[in-house]
């Protein structure tokens, strides 16, 4: 069966299940339904209103957990493999940077070298990713984040993606959005994920990062002005493996990246989702929880008098 069907199936049989138990507002925990033979699990999650009404699922299919040996084995090759290609990387890069052109048959053979060990870097880091969140070796690590540095960061990492571009990202940044607590590292990488997921699959056209606060939730919009998605592409792209159709011949990808970025959203307590109208580009909207701030936040240590 195809993802969808997958999909409805499972939601058939597991809401048959425990809907009773849904309906009590006290509920909130998400379910989960393994899918024999197809190496996913399906997962539904309640959602109430603020009087304890059921107004709704918030629903998906992931990889079904590997047996946690095999988790390890797999986070351990990721990572075996991971060290030696980011090698390769940084060398050829130097290579290019510190040679005289060597005319353009060689120099394109370098970029292609430099294209491909980076295309199977991300690929190991996906895989790596995937199999920490199957082990539940991820946890945030929360600290101060500045969201002028965190955008500014996000984009340097893609800037060769992203330079190809008739015209550069438009950064906005909401004047009352203040320095927030949480995890900078996971947050990048989802930022990361979606700028270079823009940048492979709508090329042309403004792209628009936004980072606003809105009531106690930190909100990032990134806007691009692509061929967007229609409503099934919408309801898989974040399905593991997922490629929107036609597109696996043009750009290389594992389609890890935005499974995995919804799965470190949803583990920092927040949310990932795509609004879009076909033929007019897309919005990936990333929400997260403003956390309460602690009694003290930790001051510079003052000057030494004289």
């Amino acid at each position: 069966p195809q993802p969808a069907d997958l999909r409805g199936l499972a939601r058939t049989a597991l809401l048959a299940q425990v809907a009773p138990a849904a309906a009590c507002p006290t509920d909130d925990h998400p379910w989960h339904l393994d899918l024999p033979g197809t190496g996913l699990r399906y997962h539904a999650q309640p959602l109430h209103t603020p009087d304890g009404a059921l107004r709704g699922w918030r629903d998906g299919l992931e990889p079904a957990a590997l047996p946690l040996g095999e988790a390890e084995q797999l986070a351990f090759i990721s990572h075996e493999l991971r060290n030696p290609l980011t090698a390769m990387v940084g060398h050829c890069e130097a290579l290019r940077a510190s040679l005289p052109p060597l005319g353009p048959e060689i120099d394109e053979q370098l970029a292609t070298i430099g294209r491909n060990a980076a295309y199977l870097l991300q690929m190991l880091s996906n895989l790596l990713n995937t199999a920490r969140l199957q082990a539940g070796a991820l946890q945030p690590t929360y600290n101060w984040i500045d969201p002028s540095s965190l955008l500014a960061d996000a984009l340097a990492t893609v800037e060769p993606q992203l330079s190809a571009r008739a015209l550069p990202p438009v950064v906005t940044i909401d004047p009352d959005l203040p320095d927030f607590r949480g995890d900078a590292v996971h947050i990048r990488q989802i930022l990361v994920n979606l700028l270079s997921n823009a940048a492979k699959y709508a090329p042309d056209g403004p792209l628009e990062l936004c980072a606003t606060l809105e009531g106690s939730i930190v909100r990032f919009a990134l806007t691009d002005h692509g061929p967007g998605l229609t409503t099934e592409q919408q309801a898989l792209v974040f399905q593991p493996f997922y490629r929107v159709a036609g597109s696996a011949a043009r750009t290389p990808s594992t389609g890890l990246g935005l499974a995995i970025s919804r799965w470190l959203a949803e583990m920092l307590g927040g949310s990932l989702n795509v609004e879009s109208q076909y033929g007019l580009g897309a919005s990936f909207i990333l929400e997260l929880p403003l956390l309460p701030t602690p009694v003290s936040r930790p001051s510079a240590p003052p000057l030494a008098a004289g």
